[in-house]
Order: structure tokens, then sequence, then C-alpha cells
């Protein structure tokens, strides 16, 4: 059998703390804890549970910028990384990663 891929899907709890500039640039930066809901893996159209073989939990670091411009749009982007292994059955190191980015309108 020749596996495709483990995907993951969590829920994300971030608590992150905001310093705005007063020329609308702002940074931010916190903890976010993750929990995960489903894991699995397809081998040859079938699809395999992984919640057994995967940590339940991961805790991870975001930053991010945010500009505000005068008219209400913002545009953000921000980068985090998980710290634990996701993995509990490997020797080398899995980590959890993303990077967004945002445009809005506040109103």
């Amino acid at each position: 059998m020749d596996p495709i891929g483990k995907i993951l899907f969590y829920i994300s709890l971030p608590v992150l703390g905001k310093y705005a500039f007063h020329n609308g640039l702002a940074i931010f930066a916190g903890p976010r804890v993750d929990f995960l809901m489903k894991g699995e893996q397809e081998f040859d159209g079938s699809k395999l549970n992984l919640k057994d073989e995967v940590n339940k939990t991961d805790i991870a670091g975001v930053a991010g910028l945010e500009y505000n411009f005068p008219a209400g749009v913002f545009i953000s982007a921000r980068y985090s990384r998980g710290f634990k292994n996701v993995d509990k059955d490997v020797d080398y190191k899995i980590k959890n990663y993303s990077f967004g980015l945002s445009i809005g309108y506040k109103f």
C-alpha cells in the first residue's frame, strides 16, 4: 500500500496581545493551543484513523503584523509554529506551522 499523506484537523484557541502604533501599524503575538478533532491517512482509497498515533494537543507561538488604512480596510499577516512533536511513533520531529494573510474591513 502506498500512503497518500496524513490529514489532521485542529480547533485552535489563540490568546494574542496586540500593540497598535499611531501610524496604523500594529504587532501582535502570543500562545495558541490546538486540539485535534480528526486525524486520518489514506491508503489506496481507504482511510485510517490516526487519533491514537498523534498527540491530541499542540502548543504554538503566534506572531504577526497588521496595517490599518484610514478608510477602515486592514491587511494582516501572521506566522505560527508548534512546539510539540505531532507524531508519537517517529524519532524525527514533525511540527505544525502556518502562515496566513488577511484582508478585511472594520466598521
